[in-house]
């Protein structure tokens, strides 16, 4: 039986590389560049907003709030409005041009609602059109006034 088990594990390694290589290019060419964009152009002290915080957090060193709520408790706290998805969105816009939060990093997909009627400007597009794991294969940063 282990050598059946190893035989088919074995047999489907390439398969299960290049399931890997796509979301490791997929994570570098968005999550990673979207990282980099932030270290070249926010000033140190900004904090930004993001749907997907890994990478932005942990390369830029700058303050980032969650915007899906996991690690910033007081989005968690809109999210968890029991209204319609128009009321959060416009709590969340609330909320990040009240906390001085000045850049969004978004799948705009995601909170078209955030965007809409509000100030924020475009300032990068970030696009991978093969993407495997992300919510889109189009992430954009945002300029809160």
């Amino acid at each position: 039986l282990l050598a059946l088990m190893l035989g088919f594990a074995f047999f489907n390694l390439g398969a299960w590389a290049n399931i890997f290589l796509g979301e490791a290019l997929s994570v570098r060419h968005q999550h990673v560049a979207a990282a980099r964009w932030v270290t070249e152009n926010v000033p140190e002290g900004e904090a930004v907003a993001a749907n997907d915080i890994g990478a932005i957090s942990y390369l830029s060193g700058r303050r980032v709030v969650d915007l899906c709520g996991i690690v910033s408790v007081d989005i968690l706290r809109i999210l968890e409005i029991k209204k319609d998805v128009a009321v959060r969105h416009r709590l969340i816009r609330d909320y990040l041009i009240s906390r001085g939060v000045r850049y969004l990093i978004i799948y705009p997909d995601w909170f078209a609602m955030v965007l809409e009627g509000s100030p924020f400007r475009r300032v990068q597009t970030i696009y991978y059109p093969f993407n495997t794991i992300g919510g889109s294969s189009k992430m954009e940063v945002y300029k809160i006034p």
